[in-house]
């Protein structure tokens, strides 16, 4: 099987998606990945460009050419960056008052509940 048809469908998979309903959306032929695999035929630009912008990865990455999904020009935050964005969001939304500066463990309690939070509303959007 090509690196480029494991890549599609691990990244269906994640998304919790078919790779028919990818395809289909994108408006690819429902052949396209099967062809990847059985015939190895070279995947076109547009196609590949149109997949990776779907999951917001580099083509490199779905060519295998490398193994960050990252977009060239997007940087991964580091975590000192994502903790900073947590605080001032923390901050914004009135989780936390504006001059706190809460310790990690605060922090990490805030995130777990915040998750909890999130894990609950999306069960119950899912109910309706």
């Amino acid at each position: 099987m090509s690196i480029v048809a494991e890549r599609i469908k691990e990244l269906a998979k994640k998304q919790g998606i078919t790779v028919k309903s990818l395809l289909e959306v994108l408006e690819i032929n429902k052949g396209f990945v099967s062809d990847l695999s059985s015939r190895n035929v070279a995947p076109s630009a547009d196609k590949l460009t149109k997949i990776a912008d779907y999951f917001k990865v580099s083509v490199d990455y779905l060519l295998g050419r490398t193994d960050d999904p990252t977009p060239a020009g997007q940087k991964k935050a580091s975590p000192e960056e994502i903790e900073a964005e947590l605080i001032k969001t923390f901050h914004a939304i009135g989780i936390i008052g504006p001059d706190a500066n809460p310790t990690q463990e605060q922090l990490d309690y805030l995130v777990k509940q915040f998750k909890i939070f999130a894990d609950g509303y999306l069960k119950s959007d899912e109910r309706k």
